[in-house]
């Protein structure tokens, strides 16, 4: 069996925006296709299932901008000619132009999304009891997309990748085992497409972008096994998951530049510059550990009781190359010795679980009471993890001053002369991680006319948050 399908938008059905320089709208064309396949590949044995789609979007929108006019240009080249990087950065005017040469900019930017996704799943019978499957899915998107009101842009890649596969044995029908290997990848990339190292602030005028980069390959891979048994009145279950994670990310220099005014711009004296060093791909890895094990009790035919306990242990970051420093006043009075652990890991989360579901005998049936608790906990945000990872990152800022007094753009080699200052992140290494606290209640009846009416109080309580 397969699908095909295609939807699509176009600028032909689109109203004009008051400030498009055209007589009819900008074009915007989006269309969104794919289709799927599936059938068996060996009777009753093997089956494939593939799926693709396509995303192409193509949008224009009206940019409006400030910048310098053709006569401010040669004037400022005249006397300032280092600025000639700085100045063919900035479009060409084409509208009004004001009293100190400041002329609006009027320009079209096009927006470009570009994603393509596939997934295929393969299923095999080994036998009656012994059943398997793996799946992937793919996925590359890119997007080019005007960075503010001029001609620079900005490109964003993205590829996340997935995968999974299991086996599952019923060995008898009161025992399965089940066993999964999955794995997930987030590569990411950013690029401010610009002609200049640094972001310019000029008073008066439109900003100019740095052409910084920012790079990040995000990993996980994790082995989960589940195994469920049937004892008479009880339901046991028990599983255990190794999940192993990885963080690779690192950025270009970057920088910005600021006159305060156009008569210092226009003889080239910097009021600030700030330069940010680059900083080095670091690899960070943790292996995560979890356990649980549940009971489901059926004590009487009207009561049953459901109790479980599991166990989680996140562990902390490391850098695989000994280059990060975590900073903590409270354990370190500051930075932290080489080598330091980014944290000290929680190993005392265990998470009871309780359940019971009851109808009294003299109902028969028609009432059902319930009541439940449960703690659940969770790593919180691993970018709030990664903290010592840029704390050895030093940062310059050159102001005009006694120490600078001839502060002008190129600046960099007076950076020989000024003091590189770290801005760390503190991070609480004894932090305590997030858990909630659940429960609930409720009554259910049934009803005439084969209606059903239940009544429920939930509630639920964060700690650490």
């Amino acid at each position: 069996h397969g699908s095909l399908f295609e939807y699509f938008r176009n600028s032909d059905f689109d109203a004009r925006s008051p400030f498009d320089l055209t007589s009819g709208p900008l074009p915007f064309h989006l269309n969104q296709f794919g289709g799927t396949f599936g059938g068996p590949v060996k009777k009753n044995k093997t089956f494939l299932f593939v799926n693709y789609e396509e995303i192409r979007q193509v949008q224009d929108q009206t940019l409006i901008g400030f910048v310098p006019s053709a006569a401010l240009r040669s004037r400022i080249l005249t006397q300032s000619p280092a600025l000639a990087q700085i100045l063919n950065a900035w479009p060409l005017g084409n509208g009004t132009i004001g009293a100190t040469g400041v002329q609006q900019y009027t320009g079209v930017g096009r927006s470009i999304d570009n994603e393509y996704s596939a997934m295929i799943r393969l299923d095999h019978r080994f036998s009656d009891t012994t059943t398997a499957y793996a799946r992937f899915n793919y996925d590359d998107a890119t997007t080019t997309a005007p960075l503010s009101t001029l001609a620079d842009r900005q490109l964003n890649s993205a590829r996340p990748l997935n995968g999974v596969a299991e086996l599952m044995d019923v060995s008898s029908p009161t025992q399965v085992n089940e066993f999964k290997y999955g794995t997930n990848q987030l590569v990411s990339h950013t690029y401010n497409l610009t002609s200049l190292p640094y972001t310019v602030n000029v008073s008066g005028f439109t900003s100019l972008n740095s052409a910084k980069t920012s790079n990040q390959d995000g990993r996980t891979f994790g082995w989960i096994d589940n195994v469920s048994l049937v004892r008479g009145h009880n339901v046991l279950k028990a599983g255990i998951e190794i999940r192993r994670v990885g963080i690779n990310e690192g950025n270009s220099f970057d920088g910005t530049l600021t006159y305060s005014s156009l008569g210092n711009f226009v003889a080239n004296n910097l009021d600030s510059a700030t330069y940010l060093a680059l900083l080095p791909l670091k690899r960070m890895r943790k292996t995560s550990y979890f356990g649980y094990i549940q009971d489901e009790i059926r004590v009487l035919p009207n009561l049953t009781i459901n109790a479980g306990l599991r166990y989680e242990f996140y562990n902390d970051f490391h850098e695989t190359t000994g280059r990060a420093v975590p900073f903590d006043f409270q354990t370190c009075g500051g930075f932290c010795p080489p080598n330091s652990p980014f944290l000290f890991p929680a190993k005392n989360n265990i998470d009871p679980r309780i359940g019971i579901a009851w109808s009294p005998a003299r109902t028969n049936g028609r009432t059902v009471l319930r009541i439940g608790y449960g703690i659940y906990h969770e790593d919180a945000q691993l970018d709030d993890q990664n903290f010592p990872t840029a704390n050895d990152e030093p940062r310059y800022t050159l102001t005009r001053g006694a120490q600078f007094p001839n502060l002008t753009y190129p600046f960099e080699s007076l950076l020989a002369n000024a003091t590189g200052v770290a801005s760390p992140k503190d991070q609480i290494r004894n932090r305590k991680d997030t858990y909630a606290q659940q429960w609930t209640a409720s009554i259910q009846q049934s009803l005439p006319a084969f209606f059903t009416g239940s009544i429920s109080y939930i509630a639920s309580k964060g700690t650490n948050i």
